[in-house]
C-alpha cells in the first residue's frame, strides 16, 4: 500500500463528499488518509464557544500523523490552528483562512471576501484574532437553503445542482455589493467543488483549502479541481 501523502481529520458526518470537497479521497492524485473524529459534529465545531470544543481526539491525532501534511475537513479548526500545529513537526493546516494574511498583504480588505459556512459564528468575538482584524465581507450561506441544511442537519442526500444554483446566485449577489472584490476565499471546504458555480461570475483569484495544500505538495491535488 502506498504511503498516504497527507492526513484529513475528518469531523463525524454523512452528508455526501463530492470530488473537489477535501474530505473524498477522488480530490488527490496521490494516496490519503481519512480520520474520522468521533463526536465531532458540525454543532460541535462550528461553535461561537469553540473552547468547549473537547480537542482531545484532534490533539491525539496530530500527535500520532506521521504524514507529511495534516489538515482538517472543516475551517473553523481555525480557532485551534497554533494549539494543534505546535503538537506535530509536520505542517498542520486546519483551514483555508490561514491564507488570510497573505491575501491582505496583497488585496486591501473590501478587495478580499471570506465566504464561510455561517458568517454569524465566524464573526463571533472568539474568532476576532484568527481574523486579525480583517474588516472586508464576511458571506455565509443562506440557512433556509438546501447546501446549508444538509451540512447542518448531516443529511445523507444533496442536489448537487441546487447547490451550485444557490452559491451561483450568493456569487451575484456578493459581487453586486461589493463590487471591489478581487480574491474569494473559501472557509468552508464543502464549497470547493462548485469551482463552475463560482466562476461563472467571478473571474478573479480564489484561495480554497485544496490549493493551500497543493502549494505545499505540488501534485497532490488533481488539476481539474484545483480553483
Amino acid at each position: 500500500m502506498a504511503v498516504a501523502s497527507l492526513a484529513i481529520l475528518k469531523l463525524d458526518t454523512r452528508f455526501p463528499r463530492l470530488p473537489g470537497d477535501i474530505a473524498c479521497k477522488d480530490s488527490f492524485a496521490r494516496p490519503v488518509r481519512l480520520q474520522t473524529i468521533a463526536d465531532a459534529s458540525v454543532d460541535a465545531v462550528v461553535s461561537r464557544n469553540p473552547e468547549g470544543l473537547d480537542l482531545s481526539a484532534f490533539e491525539q491525532a496530530v500527535q500520532t500523523a506521521t504524514e507529511p501534511l495534516v489538515t482538517t475537513s472543516c475551517g473553523f479548526m481555525i480557532y485551534f490552528q497554533d494549539r494543534l500545529n505546535a503538537l506535530n513537526n509536520r505542517p498542520f493546516i486546519s483551514s483555508a483562512l490561514t491564507a488570510l494574511p497573505a491575501l491582505r498583504a496583497r488585496y486591501r480588505d473590501e478587495q478580499i471576501a471570506i465566504l464561510t459556512f455561517d458568517a454569524d459564528t465566524l464573526g463571533a468575538p472568539a474568532y476576532a484574532a484568527s481574523l486579525q482584524g480583517f474588516s472586508g465581507p464576511v458571506v455565509g450561506l443562506d440557512k433556509s437553503g438546501h447546501l446549508y441544511r444538509t451540512i447542518k442537519e448531516d443529511h445523507p442526500q444533496l442536489d448537487a445542482e441546487q447547490a451550485a444554483a444557490e452559491l451561483a446566485q450568493l456569487t451575484r449577489q456578493l459581487l453586486a455589493t461589493h463590487g471591489q472584490v478581487k480574491s474569494l476565499l473559501l472557509e468552508c471546504t464543502n464549497l470547493s467543488p462548485y469551482r463552475a458555480a463560482f466562476r461563472a461570475g467571478f473571474e478573479g483569484e480564489i484561495i480554497d483549502l485544496l490549493a493551500i495544500l497543493d502549494s505545499l505538495s505540488p501534485g497532490l491535488v488533481k488539476p481539474e479541481l484545483l480553483i
